[in-house]
């Protein structure tokens, strides 16, 4: 096989990319309707990690469909946020039942045990 020409590969220049949505700029044309964040808590240094679960088609329709509603009434974070923000909110639910309402002891990763757990109740 050929190999093309290093002088001749170095003239090429990409196209200038006029979509905006593949430019990354869909819909700001301004800084109009931006909120600001300043008054939110800093995430430096701090680092998310990934969650991945699986749900049914039918479920993850009702989460998209809740998301959106929570769109259209004031939200306005990603899915992903949405759906963090209702976890942190079943974890809080769940301190307040059980744990007198006091932060549970972080568990690491891979700590949780497999199979069928004992009810302690």
């Amino acid at each position: 096989m050929k190999t093309p020409d290093p002088a001749a590969l170095a003239g090429l220049r990409k196209a200038a990319v006029t979509d905006p949505v593949i430019a990354g700029n869909a819909g700001n044309t301004s800084n109009t309707g931006i909120t600001s964040h300043a008054s939110h808590t800093s995430t430096a240094g701090k680092t998310d990690t990934k969650f991945t679960i699986r749900l049914s088609g039918e479920l993850m329709g009702r989460v998209r469909a809740a998301y959106l509603r929570d769109l259209t009434n004031g939200f306005s974070g990603s899915l992903s946020a949405w759906a963090a923000a209702s976890l942190e909110s079943a974890v809080i639910q769940s301190e307040a039942a059980y744990n007198g309402g006091k932060h549970y002891q972080p568990i690491e990763t891979g700590s949780i045990p497999t199979g069928i757990m004992p009810n302690t109740n």
